[in-house]
């Protein structure tokens, strides 16, 4: 089991984080970058990341289930059909969010 993620982390690190790989998605995708969908996608997936990391799974195992909710949320709210959320905007997101992470932690 991976390490928590407390209140203050959500807060200062997972939500702007996840208004970054939602903006990143949008930018994939061709769409406006519209703050009002930034904002709620990346609360909503904050929040989300935060309750799968209570959950008793593997680490690494929550970074799966995020780039399976984050489509679904950029679908509902953008109103785009799941193929273009899915292939152009949410996959590559979380792989540049993935190769960022590890170059970061490479250089520390």
């Amino acid at each position: 089991m991976g390490p928590k993620l407390t209140l203050t982390h959500l807060l200062l690190q997972g939500i702007p984080e996840t208004m970054g790989t939602t903006a990143v998605a949008l930018a994939f995708a061709n769409l406006p970058l519209n703050w009002w969908i930034i904002i709620a996608v990346g609360v909503i997936q904050g929040l989300t990341a935060y309750l799968i990391r209570l959950l008793p799974i593997p680490f690494g195992f929550h970074t799966i289930l995020l780039m399976i909710t984050l489509p679904v949320f950029l679908k509902v709210a953008t109103r785009q059909p799941f193929s273009s959320v899915l292939v152009r905007a949410s996959v590559i997101a979380m792989l540049v969010l993935v190769v960022g992470r590890a170059l970061f932690f490479s250089l520390c």
